[in-house]
């Protein structure tokens, strides 16, 4: 009969949202933890303790996944389904694991809006699957010369998706750099496709880190149309293709492009 005696209460969508991020407090605070703890290690230049703190993150990347998972399963017609599916899907779609969950869901959260984008990346990342096909393309190098990605054909190909304002693509950039000059002779290429806007920062970039590989942009930033046909949402990425032009292997980062490249060429 009051405002002074009134309850309020959210939509349903932002009473699930409460019941997960309640579920999820305890990896937010861990998560935040070992944020400030990278800092700082990041402050003292500490590599060592930089290492081993991603195997912490991992583990709890692990967990969240864990929860969602579980709250998804749980939760199928729920407003946040599909946000929830996201989180669980993460930036590399794993189709085998993610179509069967989206499957589940209600006809009303397939319709949505974010239900239809969650299916177009859903597709994509089946097109760009492990054993599929790479997706051909041609974009323009420096010097305004389209160069394709068949042209690799014959060749063990990395396909690396980065930029210059990239901190962790300029951090990995010696890591690629060493394995390509490593078994280059033996017939080792990489194509970098640049998610970069402006082509001075761009050729920059590659003159600093002594990138020597072919380089391809369109300029256009995160609307690189490579970038979107492969649906790549976050950098580094990159595709191993094999000599007929194979996806044999996706985001092989730090030690794991050595070890898959040993595998190829041998030591």
């Amino acid at each position: 009969d009051s405002i002074s005696k009134a309850t309020v209460s959210g939509s349903r969508a932002d009473e699930d949202c409460k019941r997960l991020q309640e579920q999820l407090k305890d990896v937010n605070e861990k998560g935040a933890a070992l944020q400030q703890k990278y800092r700082e290690l990041a402050k003292n230049k500490d590599e060592e303790g930089i290492k081993k703190l991603e195997a912490e993150y991992d583990a709890l990347d692990s967990t969240e996944k864990k929860i969602e998972n579980d709250f998804l399963q749980k939760n199928l017609n729920s407003p946040i389904a599909v946000y929830v599916l996201n989180q669980v899907a993460g930036y590399d779609i794993k189709p085998d694991e993610v179509a069967p969950l989206f499957k589940k869901l209600s006809k009303e959260a397939k319709s949505s809006p974010s239900g239809k984008e969650f299916a177009k990346r859903l597709e994509s990342a089946k097109k760009t699957a492990i054993g599929q096909p790479a997706i051909d393309f041609a974009q323009a190098d420096a010097n305004g010369k389209n160069v394709s990605l068949s042209s690799f054909r014959g060749k063990y190909v990395l396909v690396d998706f980065w930029a210059s304002w990239c901190g962790p693509c300029r951090a990995e950039n010696p890591n690629v750099l060493e394995n390509y000059e490593k078994y280059h002779s033996k017939g080792f290429e990489i194509l970098g496709v640049s998610l970069d806007d402006k082509k001075e920062n761009w050729l920059k970039a590659i003159k600093d880190d002594g990138l020597t590989w072919k380089h391809v942009s369109d300029l256009k930033g995160w609307k690189n149309a490579v970038a979107q046909a492969y649906n790549v949402r976050a950098v580094p990425g990159n595709y191993l293709l094999d000599k007929e032009g194979k996806i044999i292997a996706v985001n092989l980062r730090a030690e794991e492009l050595g070890k898959k490249l040993a595998e190829i060429y041998g030591n």
